[in-house]
């Protein structure tokens, strides 16, 4: 379940009576925020929401909120992450190029790495410095994104929030398996994640005054499954399972299209 911004939408103003009489038998009243789906801040995706930016999901899943302000900043200190149960796999992508994928959950928490040897990743161990390239998903050879409010739905993951790494920070990569079955290993070190808001063409956003999470010391030690084998140990599929990798996005099958919060993977429409 390795997880585009969900499309602006204008929204209907409500008059008060004062300012307006409704022509109700010839045009009808315009509905009140609270009856459009979502708000009139997001759309429907099958029984929950996805939101508008500078919009948060409600607790039930069925409206979206204004999301909390984040006066400043949030500097946040330490950012401990102790996930259960990560995995990783390898493969190629269309144009023939190999890529590893990594993904670890602790609670609504959610890690991905994906290593592009197209976008300029490395193919065997080494020492990668976090560098601008790596602050934005469309340039980053070595792409890690940090999820907060993940809760898993279908196959994928929506989340509220989306962080990329400031240029600073080190991943040292003891092991990188050219196959399934080798392994993948290291720990990521000094990383400072920020809040961004990620396209569907990968074009990344730092969100204004958003929050800053110092991500503690991390070591990973996997056994890399396969891509495209639907499973068995593996990472997510290329795109879900449901579309091709093409550059730094995803074309989706018939009846799928990009994830809003993931370029990389395709969700049912």
């Amino acid at each position: 379940m390795l997880a585009t911004l969900p499309r602006k939408r204008s929204v209907l103003r409500t008059w008060s009576m004062a300012a307006l009489v409704c022509a109700f038998a010839v045009f009808g009243c315009a509905p009140a925020e609270a009856d459009l789906p979502c708000g009139g801040h997001g759309d429907m995706h099958g029984d929950h929401c996805h939101c508008d930016s500078g919009y948060t999901l409600s607790d039930d899943g069925q409206t979206c909120v204004v999301a909390p302000a984040d006066n400043g900043g949030d500097q946040g200190g330490a950012f401990s992450f102790i996930p259960r149960n990560p995995r990783a796999a390898t493969g190629d992508a269309q144009d023939g190029t190999q890529v590893w994928l990594l993904e670890a959950v602790d609670g609504d928490t959610v890690l991905e790495m994906s290593i592009y040897e197209a976008y300029g990743g490395p193919t065997s161990p080494t020492q990668i410095e976090m560098t601008e390239a790596e602050t934005s998903y469309s340039t980053c050879g070595t792409c890690l994104v940090l999820r907060t409010g993940c809760i898993a739905h279908n196959g994928h993951y929506d989340c509220r929030r989306a962080f990329m790494p400031r240029a600073e920070g080190t991943i040292f990569l003891d092991e990188l398996g050219a196959s399934p079955g080798g392994s993948i290993s290291g720990e990521m070190v000094d990383l400072v994640f920020q809040e961004v808001l990620i396209s569907d063409r990968g074009r990344t956003n730092v969100v204004t005054d958003g929050t800053v999470l110092d991500f503690d010391p991390w070591e990973f030690d996997l056994r890399l499954g396969s891509l495209g084998n639907g499973g068995g140990g593996g990472a997510q599929e290329e795109c879900s399972g449901h579309g091709r990798l093409h550059g730094d996005h995803c074309d989706c099958d018939p009846g799928y299209r990009p994830d809003p919060q993931n370029a990389m993977a395709c969700i049912p429409i």
